[in-house]
């Protein structure tokens, strides 16, 4: 059982707003994120945390939406480009980086640290959002969200993040996942793929000191001294 304080914010947290492209029920809210979600009363829901009556329901309907799974080819799928949706309420994990300076600073600090390039998040296609490797840092936080023509001209001059290394999209891709996707469990096949052991090394680091801040759980399958060190 966990506390009724823990279970409102885990409510909180995974209700998304109404929308007109899914069916909900009067005297129901829709769980979950912008690819999966469902509709159930609030009081089943809140009692379904709590108690964890119905284990089969408890794993489909919290865990599944709590749990990040990163194989190899979905930590590169990470890396491209989503939609820019509502800033306000964000949903995805480029939506979150653009709409929370610290985590993209964050994962900035971290990404400079292994490559030597700033990570940056690029508005200028609208309705998108794309990810960059700049040679220069941005000048400010506003500098970075404007359509101004200086502004355009300094994303534009910035390296797409699909003409990175399959290395680089890899590690980029896992810690915009982790950092901004905000998930409690990660399972992890094979983090060292694609990267050098240095790499891999800061990777693990990383993930430890991510998992020991938000409390999360980290599973992973390695054959890599350097990530377990």
């Amino acid at each position: 059982r966990v506390t009724p304080a823990r279970v409102d914010d885990e409510c909180q947290a995974l209700t998304i707003p109404p929308s007109p492209h899914l069916d909900t029920p009067a005297g129901h809210v829709r769980i979950g994120d912008f690819s999966l979600s469902y509709a159930c009363e609030p009081a089943y829901y809140r009692r379904l945390l709590a108690t964890c009556e119905d284990p089969l329901q408890f794993c489909r309907m919290y865990l599944r939406l709590r749990l990040l799974r990163l194989d190899g080819s979905s930590r590169l799928i990470h890396t491209q480009e989503q939609e820019a949706g509502d800033l306000l309420r964000p949903a995805t994990s480029f939506q979150r980086l653009f709409a929370d300076d610290k985590k993209r600073k964050r994962v900035r600090e971290i990404v400079y640290e292994a490559v030597g390039s700033h990570l940056v998040i690029d508005p200028s296609k609208l309705g998108r959002l794309r990810l960059r490797l700049s040679v220069d840092m941005p000048r400010s936080v506003e500098f970075e969200r404007s359509l101004a023509e200086e502004s355009l001209q300094f994303h534009q001059s910035a390296l797409p993040i699909e003409s990175a290394s399959d290395g680089v999209r890899a590690l980029v891709g896992i810690l915009t996942q982790v950092i901004a996707g905000d998930p409690s469990i990660l399972t992890i096949d094979e983090p060292e793929a694609f990267l050098h052991p240095s790499l891999a090394f800061l990777l693990g680091r990383e993930l430890s000191a991510e998992a020991h801040r938000a409390g999360k759980q980290v599973f992973a399958s390695t054959h890599s001294p350097f990530f377990l060190m």
